[in-house]
């Protein structure tokens, strides 16, 4: 699956502010046990018995640009196809780092930084 940012300097380092907008993505973020810094998750994110709970930021498809802003994330996770361009778009001229992710089965060769 490729990976693909919205911001050619990729911040270096380990965010501190992370929001998911795609559940299986937060899903694997919860079995690899990296949720410390998931400060936003959409409405169909899982997240039972984890506390802190992350603030909800409404559906991959329409999210709620105004509470992400708010969150003051370093890095959201999306997916293209579900988020659309233009919510990517927004959230990348507001100085954010989107990393989206583009399911069109060309493997590990599109992956862009």
């Amino acid at each position: 699956m490729p990976v693909f940012t919205s911001r050619p300097d990729f911040p270096e380092g380990v965010p501190e502010n992370v929001i998911s907008l795609v559940p299986s993505m937060t899903e694997s973020l919860i079995d690899i046990q990296l949720t410390a810094g998931i400060v936003g998750i959409s409405d169909f994110c899982p997240w039972e018995g984890f506390a802190p709970a992350p603030c909800r930021v409404g559906g991959s498809r329409q999210p709620d640009l105004d509470r992400i802003l708010a969150l003051k994330p370093d890095l959201i996770l999306a997916d293209r196809e579900e988020t659309g361009e233009d919510i990517i778009r927004e959230l990348a001229g507001r100085g954010v780092c989107v990393v989206h992710l583009l399911k069109d089965g060309s493997g590990c060769s599109g992956i862009a930084r």
